[in-house]
């Protein structure tokens, strides 16, 4: 490295590259030590995880039934029997919110922070 006039410090290319590779390598042993990431690959494997993470998290599982479907906003406006209310938008895993209809059931996994989103939703049988 060089001072500037300044007295701020500029870096080389090679300080770049250097430093670049040394992150690189602190990262594959991280990788390393942490172990593969967790890819379900099957309802049962999401079931697992959504479990974990809800344990993790501080989430929790909620009923609750769609009480209107706003398309101009690609969203899907669901309430509980304690009058939370939540969107399905068409990130939300686990549901098309294109076939949601009003009055259907559904059970969310729901954050409990402040901002409340849905994590993931599936519908209950007819």
């Amino acid at each position: 490295m060089r001072k500037t006039r300044a007295g701020s410090q500029r870096c080389s290319l090679g300080d770049s590259v250097s430093w670049l590779s040394e992150l690189l390598s602190i990262a594959r042993a991280f990788r390393a030590l942490v172990g593969p990431r967790d890819t379900p690959t099957d309802e049962e494997g999401q079931r697992y995880l959504e479990d974990k993470f809800e344990a993790e998290s501080g989430a929790r599982t909620v009923e609750a039934t769609v009480y209107a479907v706003l398309s101009d906003f690609r969203q899907v406006r669901v309430k509980t029997a304690a009058g939370y209310q939540y969107a399905i938008t068409e990130r939300t895993p686990g549901v098309d919110w294109q076939e949601l209809r009003e009055g259907q059931r559904v059970v969310c996994t729901v954050t409990t922070s402040l901002l409340p989103m849905v994590l993931h939703a599936r519908v209950l049988g007819d």
